[in-house]
C-alpha cells in the first residue's frame, strides 16, 4: 500500500512522527503533500517574511525528500473548508490507500484536522495522526491526571516529574529511502508581489539543516552563559530558534535532547545555562498545553476572562508610533525596529513591548 504525508508546521524529514511511521509501514511508497491554504494565512495575519521562510523551506523539504525517494506535491486552496475534499482526491487519483500527518494544537487548526479524519473515515479510507508538537506527549503528561495546571512553576515540576529520558529523549530512527515512484514533484510556486517583505531573508537561511546548524552553535557559544546573558538584547545570545520551531524545521525534542546531553543528562542540576534553556523549552509547552485546555485564547479571548471587561484605549496615532518604534520609549523603539528590520525580536523584548502596549499605552491587545 501506498500513503499519503500532509506536512504542515513540520517541514523536515528527521524526528517526524508522521513522516517515520507512514516510510515504515507503507513498504510500496509514501507521497508527500503540502497545501498553501491561503484563507488560514490571511485570518491568522502571517507576515510577509514567514510566508517567504516556509516557501525557502518547501524547497529545501523537497530536497530532502527526493533524497528519500519521496516526491512531495505543493497545491494551492482558496478556503480552508475545502481541505478534507481536496486530500480525498489526491489519494483517490493517485491510488493512496492511507493518511499520514501531524495533529496542531490550534483551535482553528484542530477543527480542520477533524474535519480532515472525518472525511476519510467517512469514505472508508485510512487515516493516521500523531503527536508532534510537544516533547513530552499529552498522553503521557495527563496518563496520572485530568485537570490542567494553570500557573507554570507547577506544571514545570509535574513536567519534569513525568519526563524520562530513557524514553522521552529517543530522536526517531533515520528514514530509509524507499522505491522511486514515478509521480512528478511539484516545483515551489514562485513568491508572489503579495508577499513583498523588508526583512533580508539571508538573515533566516530556511530547512532543517540551517536549523540544526543553528542549534549546534548555540550549544557551542551561547547555552553555558545562556542564564547570565539572555536578558541583555544587545548580545545576541539566545537561540534564535523561534521561527525554525513554529514551522516544525526541527522538532522540540531535538532541541531540549541537545541541552540535556550537554548537561550530562541532569534535569535538575548541573550547568545553570543550560538548565535556564531547557525551563524555556518548558515554558513553550506549557504554553501549548494552554492551548489544548484554554481553547478561547485562540480566538481573541482573554486568558484571564475577567480582563475582557477593561474599557481598552482606541488611538490609531500612538499604535502606529508603537508599530514603528516611535514611541520615544528608546528600549521599546529598539524591539519594534529589529522586529521591523529583521523579521524577528529578542524575547526580553517580545514581553517589554508587548506590557507597554496593553499596561501603559492601554491600547486593546487585540489590535
Amino acid at each position: 500500500m501506498r500513503s499519503l504525508i500532509w506536512f504542515k508546521k513540520d517541514l523536515r524529514t528527521r524526528d517526524n512522527p508522521a513522516l517515520y511511521y507512514a516510510n515504515k509501514h507503507c513498504p510500496d511508497g509514501v507521497v508527500g503533500i503540502y497545501l498553501i491554504d491561503y484563507a488560514m494565512w490571511k485570518k491568522h495575519g502571517r507576515a510577509f517574511c514567514q510566508l517567504q521562510f516556509i516557501f525557502a523551506g518547501l524547497e529545501k523539504l523537497r530536497e530532502s525528500l527526493a533524497e528519500l525517494g519521496i516526491p512531495l506535491l505543493i497545491a494551492e486552496t482558496e478556503k480552508t473548508r475545502d481541505i478534507p475534499q481536496q486530500l480525498l482526491k489526491i489519494c483517490q487519483e493517485l491510488k493512496l490507500g492511507k493518511l499520514f500527518f501531524n495533529r496542531e494544537l490550534e483551535w482553528d487548526e484542530n477543527q480542520r484536522d477533524e474535519a480532515v479524519i472525518t472525511a476519510f473515515q467517512k469514505d472508508g479510507l485510512g487515516v493516521e495522526t500523531h503527536d508532534d508538537q510537544l516533547i513530552l506527549p499529552t498522553a503521557q503528561f495527563y496518563a496520572q491526571r485530568e485537570n490542567y495546571f494553570k500557573v507554570f512553576t507547577p506544571f514545570k515540576r509535574y513536567w519534569l516529574k513525568t519526563y524520562r529520558p530513557e524514553e522521552n529523549q529517543r530522536l526517531l530512527p533515520k528514514l530509509k529511502p524507499q522505491p522511486l515512484i514515478h509521480i512528478a514533484a511539484s516545483a515551489v510556486p514562485a513568491l508572489s508581489p503579495r508577499f513583498p517583505t523588508a526583512v533580508d531573508m539571508r538573515l533566516w537561511p530556511a530547512g532543517e539543516e540551517a536549523a540544526r546548524q543553528r542549534l549546534r552553535l548555540f550549544v557551542e557559544k551561547e547555552l553555558a552563559h545562556y542564564d547570565q546573558q539572555r536578558d541583555f538584547p544587545a548580545l545576541g545570545a539566545t537561540s534564535k530558534l523561534s521561527p525554525y520551531l513554529a514551522l516544525g524545521m526541527i522538532s522540540a525534542r531535538e532541541c531540549f535532547n541537545a541541552a540535556l546531553d550537554f548537561n550530562e543528562m541532569e534535569l535538575d542540576s548541573g550547568n545553570p545555562g543550560a538548565l535556564c534553556w531547557m525551563s524555556e523549552l518548558i515554558w513553550r509547552e506549557f504554553y501549548r498545553h494552554i492551548l489544548i485546555n484554554v481553547p478561547r485564547v485562540c480566538m481573541n479571548r482573554a486568558y484571564k476572562i475577567e480582563t475582557e471587561k477593561l474599557p481598552w484605549r482606541y488611538d490609531d496615532p500612538m499604535l502606529q508610533a508603537w508599530q514603528q518604534g516611535r514611541t520615544g520609549f528608546p528600549l521599546i523603539d529598539a524591539g519594534m525596529r529589529q522586529l521591523n528590520t529583521t523579521g524577528w525580536m529578542h524575547n526580553r523584548l517580545r514581553m517589554v513591548v508587548a506590557l507597554f502596549l496593553a499596561k501603559n499605552l492601554f491600547l486593546d491587545w487585540r489590535i
